[in-house]
């Protein structure tokens, strides 16, 4: 998909789940600020991973921009009942350097091909399976993980891919390779997985069926409207299947007011919106893309731009 999709550095919200490349598609920019020359990159975060090993067998690589995980439940005697743990990243053992910041979070679990069954468990949770992003704050950076050894999924290794879009001066020294966030990736998963969870085992998902979650970083550009100026653009989609707004997040070190249909609501630092904000804005909890998003001057009349992460849900 195409939408696809400060050293200071904190966590703000867009949340990329479970699609396959998704940075491939996102648009790189690079912004002034001040006297620093802020690019966004692609990071694998395996210098700022807490790594959860349940398993001796339990692993991890960074593969151009991205980090494949691997956990193994570890069924070798007859009373093992398999692994769980959350992964953590950018804790205070591994801090981003000053200066930047989490645009995005590009996340993929992956899933045996061959079962359909639900991957919750039984009582307890027992024989449950998979992994997702868990945490607190704009951005959720953890990812919660639960292997088995019993039940439907019981001796099936867990995988997942997960790589972030960080806001940078240019040139800082992250620890680890960065890389373009339009840079090809390569999948994680074995043989015999996929990249979302199969319903029917037999036939591959029909185009538009499978929900997904994502965030983007949108850059709103200074345009004039009505001898005002403000700052606008569009969130679409453009995989020919439908998409909802579902919530707003500012994440810049100053407030804004959002702006449409002749009605406003305002943001500050690091505020997101609630599903009445966006009733008020555009008449629904959850509008339909594509989206006009429009912020109000004045904030700066200089500012060429002005980001807003937008969080939406969609199918492909």
């Amino acid at each position: 998909m195409k939408i696809q999709t400060f050293i200071l550095c904190f966590i703000s919200p867009l949340l990329f789940m479970g699609c396959e490349g998704l940075g491939d598609n996102l648009a790189k920019y690079t912004v002034a600020l001040g006297s620093q020359t802020i690019v966004q990159k692609r990071i694998a975060g395996i210098s700022y991973l807490t790594f959860s090993r349940g398993d001796s067998k339990d692993s991890y690589q960074a593969q151009n921009g991205f980090l494949c995980v691997t956990h193994n439940p570890g069924c070798s005697w007859f009373l093992s009942i398999g692994n769980n743990g959350t992964d953590k990243f950018f804790d205070d053992k591994h801090p981003l350097p000053l200066g930047c910041k989490i645009d995005g979070v590009l996340f993929t679990p992956y899933w045996p091909n061959d079962i359909c069954a639900s991957p919750e468990g039984g009582f307890g949770g027992r024989g449950s399976y998979g992994a997702k992003l868990d945490g607190t704050g704009g951005y959720p950076v953890n990812i919660k993980w639960n292997n088995a050894c019993q039940s439907d999924y019981g001796g099936r290794i867990l995988y997942y891919k997960i790589g972030f879009i960080v806001s940078m001066p240019a040139n800082t020294p992250m620890g680890e390779d960065v890389f373009d966030v339009s840079d090809p990736s390569e999948s994680c998963a074995p043989t015999n997985y996929l990249n979302y969870h199969p319903s029917d085992c037999q036939t591959p998902p029909a185009h538009c069926s499978v929900p997904k979650t994502a965030s983007y970083a949108l850059t709103l550009n200074q345009s004039v409207s009505q001898n005002s100026v403000v700052y606008t653009n569009q969130l679409s989609i453009n995989n020919g299947c439908n998409g909802k707004l579902t919530s707003l997040h500012n994440p810049n070190l100053f407030a804004v007011a959002l702006s449409a249909n002749g009605k406003t609501v305002n943001l500050g630092i690091s505020g997101t919106t609630t599903p009445d904000d966006l009733k008020t804005l555009y008449g629904l909890e959850t509008p339909a893309l594509p989206v006009t998003i429009t912020v109000l001057a004045p904030i700066g009349q200089g500012r060429p731009n002005v980001q807003i992460t937008a969080n939406y849900s969609y199918y492909e």
